[in-house]
């Protein structure tokens, strides 16, 4: 039996995956704020933040508010092959869409000329990268001086409160643990998303001694 089940839940509350974006935004209201002004202001943006803090988070976050008629585009640099040309993605797409690019310090530096050029001549609306350390990425000199000040910097984690609100949601009226347990592993993470992690294995712990 799996430690949800013994807990009396018949899915696992705590699953990353799907992830229902309007709770994990919790915390993160202002930034969700900012990031959806930028892009409907046409600028180009940059979420900064660890693994875990809450990146790719943000573009779920995005891609709820503008999905729609193929407007907006996700890729994860992540997994693109090196050959892989990104004008070919946009040639495909209707003029005026949104890119959100992930992970970008792992996109080629062509890539970046190529995404700056469909920028320029409107081809794209606007463009969001995900990094782990902004000042690190082998940006062009002309996608810096678009980005400008439009970088959004995630704390580690979303405050203790909003951590609480999270569990709140994904529990809902059934508390599998004490208030100091939870404590103890908000303490612990160093993320919002170790944070979860270890409110679950705690919950496994909790099953496995009942």
């Amino acid at each position: 039996m799996e430690w949800h089940e013994a807990l009396g839940f018949d899915d696992n509350p705590l699953l990353l995956e799907p992830l229902k974006t309007e709770y994990l935004m919790r915390g993160r209201d202002e930034e969700g704020k900012e990031l959806l002004y930028r892009i409907a202001s046409g600028h180009m943006t940059v979420i900064e933040g660890v693994d875990g803090s809450g990146r790719t988070m943000m573009l779920k976050h995005a891609i709820d508010n503008f999905k729609g008629k193929g407007r907006v585009v996700y890729v994860n640099a992540e997994n693109l092959d090196e050959k892989l040309n990104v004008a070919d993605l946009i040639d495909r797409r209707p003029k005026g869409m949104i890119l959100l690019m992930d992970n970008v310090h792992l996109l080629s530096r062509e890539n970046m000329i190529r995404i700056k050029y469909f920028y320029d001549e409107d081809r794209i609306a606007s463009v969001v990268f995900t990094t782990l350390d902004y000042d690190k990425v082998n940006f062009t000199d002309a996608i810096r001086d678009r980005v400008g000040r439009n970088v959004i910097r995630l704390s580690k984690k979303v405050d203790e409160d909003a951590a609480q609100q999270i569990l709140k949601d994904r529990f809902g009226r059934k508390k599998p643990l004490d208030q100091a347990t939870i404590k103890k592993a908000y303490k612990q993470a160093d993320t919002t998303k170790d944070f979860l992690m270890k409110v679950e294995h705690a919950c496994r712990d909790e099953a496995e001694n009942a």
